[in-house]
């Protein structure tokens, strides 16, 4: 079986929405850049909150440029 990042992070944080499905969208689009904004708005939090949980939760920053 094969578990997605999303499916990870599910596990990791009790959630399968919201944080999991930024990861989801991030997989579905790696063939180009994304901005933080974009993201932020899929999962329908502010890139701030974006920003500090994304080290929190996952243990890397998502870089803002």
């Amino acid at each position: 079986m094969t578990t997605t990042l999303a499916g990870k992070v599910a596990l990791v944080t009790g959630s399968s929405r919201g944080l999991g499905a930024a990861i989801d969208y991030i997989q579905a689009h790696l063939n180009r850049a994304l901005s933080l904004v974009e993201l932020a708005n899929v999962v329908n939090i502010s890139p701030t909150y974006l920003l500090v949980s994304s080290n929190k939760r996952w243990g890397f920053r998502l870089i803002s440029t």
